[in-house]
């Protein structure tokens, strides 16, 4: 029987922790990518939260393997069951952490996106709010991981977010965005995810051809296309007007692209 003297478990426990800290890398530089402030002091911070976030249970569960375009035709067109649509357990995990980060850096996820997806029409402001206090929950241990998660926050940003200018109720003029889904469903390679924005007023069925013939365009050997709005309780951003448009490019093999591997 080996035994390990505290040095050689301390240098051991070092260098797992070090080599947990280099698989998150790609998650941070992806959080960066998308607009957020991730700071290298908070490195360690993104590792906790990681291990802490927690996913919404789903009515069918994560998606264990990704969607063929058979089978998202089948559920999208024949079933009309979207739920059945969904990200991998770890793709979900990154987009909670992707939300976390927003919440702590914009006033809401529709300033985000108004940001970003606009940028011509809005601009940021950094504001200030006022915290509000959370509603208590029967669950205290849910209660305790959030309560852990609010002491990771970075100091110096508490009280100030960015927030969109002008504000959408401010905002006059009909404007449509095509943009590439950031998060998409867990699909094979070979099928994209866009999602179409409108501000103002409803999407029409003229604004869904012009957004599918600028798809041909950009990709002219795609092959078919498919197009669906979500229901009221499957919309995570029901205040400005949307749809998710996929495209078929062809050669289903392995994994949609976009997402990472989880870190072990």
């Amino acid at each position: 029987m080996t035994i390990l003297s505290p040095q050689v478990v301390e240098d051991d426990a070092h260098s797992q922790q070090q080599d947990q800290k280099q698989q998150l890398l790609p998650f941070i530089s992806r959080l960066r990518d998308l607009g957020l402030q991730i700071q290298d002091v908070e490195e360690d911070t993104v590792d906790h939260i990681w291990k802490m976030i927690p996913i919404p249970n789903l009515k069918y569960g994560y998606a264990e393997r990704p969607l063929t375009w058979d089978e998202l035709k089948t559920v999208i067109v024949i079933e009309k069951d979207l739920a059945k649509m969904s990200r991998s357990s770890s793709q979900q995990r990154f987009y909670e952490l992707f939300r976390y980060y927003v919440s702590h850096e914009y006033t809401s996820i529709l300033d985000y996106v108004l940001i970003t997806k606009f940028q011509q029409s809005f601009t940021r402001r950094l504001v200030n709010v006022v915290e509000e206090n959370e509603s208590q929950n029967d669950d205290q241990e849910e209660e305790k991981k959030k309560n852990d998660m609010k002491k990771t926050t970075d100091e110096n940003r508490q009280g100030q977010r960015w927030s969109a200018f002008p504000p959408l109720h401010e905002y006059h003029h009909v404007t449509i965005q095509l943009v590439q889904n950031d998060f998409p469903y867990y699909m094979v390679d070979g099928i994209l995810h866009y999602v179409l924005w409108k501000t103002k007023e409803p999407i029409l069925p003229e604004d869904i051809e012009n957004a599918i013939a600028q798809l041909y365009q950009m990709f002219p050997t795609m092959k078919d296309t498919l197009h669906w709005t979500n229901p009221p309780h499957l919309q995570s951003l029901p205040d400005i007007h949307h749809i998710h448009i996929l495209c078929c490019l062809g050669e289903e093999e392995g994994e949609s692209g976009g997402f990472l591997d989880e870190p072990t």
